[in-house]
């Protein structure tokens, strides 16, 4: 088909968090929860290039009363350079930010404050050469100020077996350890 469209809910919770006084003494037990809509969709208009956008709305229950809720859109597209060559990139989390207004738990000691996503841009490369089971795959990304590459593979090693490798998060300008994976895969 040449354009689709599909609907997500995403959610990450941490219950039972054990609350209490400055003496020490359980007062009540707390939960805090991230929630994420989404409505992606994606179209075809070529047979070498497809374009995708995805809305989102996130939500946030932080603590007693503290909540956040707001939109954010993702941008991605593909480009087959070649029928082993393809070209992807997406932006992410454009316009996403949690507002917070604790003033109605501490009156005229809170405040209200914005915590801003960082803006992630992302570019990738695969490549599939028609002779050999093969994929190579490269990804350039920028997450505010900080800077990754990541590169993996898979093979084919019998009918239906894949052995897939790669290294994540190698860090261009942060001090963080690369996060190496291997893995198989049968179909």
């Amino acid at each position: 088909p040449n354009a689709g469209f599909s609907l997500s809910i995403i959610n990450a919770g941490v219950g039972n968090i054990d609350g209490r006084n400055a003496d020490g003494i359980h007062t009540e037990t707390y939960s805090t929860s991230e929630n994420t809509f989404l409505l992606s969709f994606g179209l075809k208009p070529t047979s070498n290039f497809s374009i995708g956008v995805t809305a989102k709305i996130l939500y946030y229950s932080l603590f007693e009363g503290i909540k956040s809720t707001t939109a954010a859109v993702d941008v991605g597209v593909i480009y087959l350079l070649s029928q082993q060559l393809t070209l992807g990139a997406v932006v992410q989390d454009i316009t996403a930010k949690y507002k917070w207004d604790t003033s109605t738990l501490y009156g005229q000691l809170g405040n209200a404050s914005s915590d801003y996503f960082p803006l992630r841009k992302r570019i990738g490369l695969s490549w599939m050469p028609k002779d050999y089971p093969i994929i190579l795959s490269g990804e350039f990304e920028s997450i505010g100020s900080s800077l990754y590459i990541r590169a993996g593979s898979e093979i084919e090693v019998y009918n239906g077996v894949h052995i897939l490798g790669g290294i994540d998060q190698i860090a261009l300008n942060a001090d963080l350890p690369a996060k190496p994976a291997l893995g198989i895969s049968v179909q």
